[in-house]
């Protein structure tokens, strides 16, 4: 997804994540991982249903000399019970 900075679309990829409440507003949007010279990209995403969520992404270095890393992110939207 393209980040937008002063109106303007930088062609690069980024993992977000959002809530979206019952009536469909989506809010509390947060980058988890990219940047313009480090971009995340390909994502896999699987949820459990019940509010756990693991993404899987390939994060390219900013330099060429460096490996590209496989990112995970866990996240649990949850009301405080269980894990």
């Amino acid at each position: 997804m393209p980040e937008r900075n002063q109106g303007n679309l930088y062609p690069f990829e980024a993992i977000f994540a959002a809530q979206v409440t019952e009536d469909g507003e989506v809010r509390n949007r947060q980058r988890l991982a990219g940047t313009e010279s480090a971009p995340a990209q390909k994502a896999a995403i699987a949820s459990d249903g019940r509010g756990r969520v693991v993404i899987v992404y390939e994060q390219h270095p900013d330099k060429p000399e460096v490996p590209i890393r496989v990112g995970v992110r866990i996240l649990h939207a949850g009301n405080g019970g269980d894990p």
